[in-house]
């Protein structure tokens, strides 16, 4: 429902709910690698409410429906209701969503990271082996923190870069005083997926010669390259690529003059 208790229809977690023996899932991926609704959507047994309590709130003043998903797993099975029992407000004053990206990683990686050590630390009382390392490799807000410090590295604060993300980073993507630039961008907001390759070079070249020094496309859309080929192609003919691995691509777009230069000489 929204802040005036109208519903719309929507059911939160879209995807229907998972139910079972979801370990295996739980060690592999963390809490994410299932369904699970909101707190007030859950019903959890008081055997387990007293395993597992008191919270850390420090940690968890936000999301404690992540460290209790992330542990029931391993203390018997999961059933679902298919039917919708209670109404989520939805009242656009989310306040996690009101802090600048850096802020924001900081908070989740730091929730996420006690989540998982306390997901190890039950894992190892009930004798179920939990790689941490895993879990942070398939962490969507590890990743993007990993994935801002090779941005920072490569990229002095002040300048500009274009962010190939589709919007999921969320609001206030700013990147420790580097300007993000959405792709593609319209009155500084995302505006969709480029209609085909010649629009998306052209948005390149238009928010280059705006100020952007690099392109960055992160894991989310790493389909573009698939799909938008002829753009693929002119990012690696053009521009040199500092950076390709499994959590982003990023080309140098100060490179083109250079490139075409060495093109030149090998031509003559």
């Amino acid at each position: 429902i929204n802040e005036y208790g109208k519903q719309s229809k929507r059911i939160v977690p879209s995807r229907r709910l998972d139910e079972g023996n979801l370990i295996d899932v739980v060690r592999h991926v963390g809490p994410n690698g299932y369904a699970w609704p909101p707190t007030s959507g859950n019903a959890w047994s008081r055997s387990f409410i007293d395993s597992v309590f008191p919270i850390q709130e420090d940690i968890y003043k936000i999301c404690p429906d992540l460290y209790l998903s992330a542990l029931v797993p391993l203390y018997g099975l999961i059933k679902r209701v298919s039917e919708p029992q209670a109404l989520w407000r939805i009242h656009g004053k989310n306040a996690s969503w009101q802090q600048s990206l850096d802020e924001r990683v900081q908070c989740q990686v730091r929730l996420w990271e006690h989540c998982f050590q306390s997901l190890e630390s039950c894992g190892k009382e009930k004798g179920i082996q939990i790689d941490l390392q895993e879990l942070r490799a398939n962490s969507w807000w590890h990743k993007i923190d990993r994935t801002i410090e090779e941005i920072v590295a490569l990229l002095p604060a002040g300048e500009k870069l274009i962010l190939v993300d589709e919007g999921q980073w969320g609001p206030g993507s700013d990147i420790a005083g580097r300007h993000c630039i959405p792709f593609p961008e319209k009155n500084g907001q995302y505006w969709g997926l480029p209609a085909n390759d010649q629009d998306a070079i052209e948005e390149t070249e238009r928010l280059r010669q705006a100020g952007a020094n690099i392109m960055a496309i992160v894991w989310p859309s790493f389909w573009w390259l698939e799909y938008y080929t002829g753009l693929n192609q002119y990012l690696r003919c053009t521009y040199a690529c500092l950076i390709e691995n499994e959590r982003v691509v990023i080309f140098d777009l100060k490179s083109a003059s250079n490139i075409r230069t060495e093109r030149g000489k090998d031509k003559r």
